[in-house]
């Protein structure tokens, strides 16, 4: 798929997915994709499903809030992370993961087995302590910094050829 096309991998998993009755289902579009374009496909293909369309906040915001965050190739799984939001990724078999596996990330191609995981889930526990080490090892100095780390790295690099 291309970007913003994997909204049709994660409503596809969600369809006709009765344990979800009692949950809030949001959606946050990516930026390049036409959120009139994922709702007619969600008329047509899942009316059942109940999704909040969430236009007005950006994703980062929703992460503060979110119990757990699906997605399929995006790095949202990764970022979650940062904010020790649980992520899981969902794809189709029909389509090569884009993605690095990363046991800390469960990772579904199966409704079944995602039911299955997701029924053993306890929510309203505490966050998990599991998600630092995710942002530690693919988010290098998330510190706001990373400016200057690299014009100090300049520097260093100019007063060694002299």
């Amino acid at each position: 798929p291309s970007v913003g096309d994997e909204y049709k991998i994660i409503l596809d998993f969600l369809k006709d997915s009765a344990y979800l009755d009692d949950w809030n289902v949001l959606l946050s579009p990516h930026p390049t994709t036409e959120v009139n374009i994922i709702k007619s496909y969600q008329k047509n293909q899942c009316p059942n499903l109940k999704i909040k369309y969430i236009l007005d906040r950006s994703t980062y915001e929703l992460l503060l809030s979110a119990d757990i965050v699906m997605a399929s190739f995006s790095t949202i799984a990764l970022e979650a992370a940062l904010f020790k939001t649980s992520a899981v990724r969902v794809y189709s078999l029909a389509t090569i993961p884009q993605f690095d596996p990363d046991e800390r990330i469960p990772s579904f191609n199966s409704k079944t087995k995602f039911k299955d995981w997701f029924e053993s889930q306890n929510f309203s526990s505490k966050r998990l302590d599991r998600n630092k080490s995710i942002g530690m090892d693919y988010f290098h100095g998330n510190d706001g910094l990373a400016s200057n780390r690299f014009w100090e790295f300049i520097t260093d690099l100019n007063r060694k050829k002299l």
